[in-house]
């Protein structure tokens, strides 16, 4: 079972990364953080308004009200564990005495996210049994986004990331920067950029004589489309495109995607949603003018749900990356 763990612990860290040579890092970047979005299968970027959408479009925490808590856990075989946590506010603005408070332009976020693999076998390359070790990784995320002008969004993410393999750490820095547009209450626009930095850096040569490894950085547009019916709620539709490897000096690890998620909000009370996002293949020219073709990276599909009451909202989604890298997610959150 030890094996088994180990083996599905890197395919989840390089579910959707480019072959082994490569040796992209934090892998686990490309995790969808938000259950909401998720469950639409990793699509909806111009429909978000919350602590956790905001770590896939910082520009979503400009959306929030006066305050906002957020988590979600998931588990795969055997253990492997991932779980985010959010919280997020918006102050108010200092008024002359005696004027009504109102509440400022900016909104503040704090997330955590840890990925925790449990114990791996160490075998030497006879197969020898030498004991056991663990993996984990944890990102710290402060972000901010603000009201730019009437239905126009702006946000920023830093993100500090640590990697722990069997005592060896490699750390580094990232940063997002996200734009939404809400046209009018029916039509919203977004564009975003993930992940940009100078990747993660050890002391110590971790694979392939290498001390830095580069991010997973992408970038997405997004249109939403959302009809409002006060008999019943609304119903939201979405579509993404997204360009994965922007910073990549490896061909092979970009690519391209499409995606089309749906929500259904019954009277407040219930949310329905679903999703698929599929890899299109993409050609490139490496440095002797060779075509090259992208990896093969997984579709991603999605479906969940949540439950709304006064302030409180749970939320559930069925996430699958490819065959092994199926999951259900399970979240928590509060608005005031």
């Amino acid at each position: 079972m030890k094996f088994r763990k180990s083996l599905v612990f890197s395919l989840m860290v390089l579910a959707g990364a480019a072959p082994m040579g490569a040796f992209p890092s934090a892998a686990y970047l490309k995790l969808e953080p938000s259950v909401r979005l998720a469950g639409m299968g990793e699509v909806g970027i111009a429909l978000g308004n919350s602590v956790l959408d905001a770590l896939t479009n910082p520009a979503a925490l400009a959306r929030i009200r006066r305050f906002q808590f957020e988590a979600n856990y998931m588990e795969w075989l055997d253990g492997i564990q991932y779980s985010v946590a959010g919280v997020a506010f918006r102050p108010y603005k200092k008024v002359p005495e005696g004027e009504k408070p109102k509440l400022s332009t900016l909104s503040y976020g704090l997330t955590v996210m840890h990925l925790a693999a449990g114990d791996f076998e160490r075998r030497n390359v006879d197969g020898e049994f030498l004991g056991m070790y663990s993996a984990q990784a944890t990102v710290l995320g402060f972000s901010f986004g603000r009201i730019l002008y009437r239905g126009i969004y702006g946000g920023l993410t830093g993100k500090w990331i640590l990697d722990n393999i069997d005592g060896d750490q490699a750390t580094g820095y990232a940063f997002d920067l996200g734009m939404l547009y809400a046209v009018d209450p029916t039509y919203a626009l977004s564009f975003v950029i993930r992940n940009l930095g100078p990747g993660l850096s050890s002391g110590r040569s971790l694979a392939y004589g290498q001390t830095r490894f580069a991010l997973p950085s992408e970038a997405r547009a997004g249109v939403s489309y959302i009809y409002r019916n006060p008999s019943f709620g609304y119903f939201a539709m979405n579509l993404d495109l997204g360009w994965m490897g922007l910073t990549s000096t490896d061909p092979s690890d970009q690519y391209a995607s499409i995606g089309v998620g749906a929500e259904f909000n019954i009277l407040d009370y219930l949310v329905l949603r679903g999703g698929y996002r599929k890899p299109l293949s993409m050609h490139a020219l490496d440095e002797q003018g060779r075509v090259v073709q992208a990896a093969s990276t997984p579709s991603v599909y999605g479906f969940g749900a949540s439950v709304l009451y006064g302030p409180l909202r749970v939320d559930y989604a069925y996430y699958a990356r490819n065959d092994v890298l199926k999951n259900h997610r399970f979240g928590l959150g509060m608005v005031f």
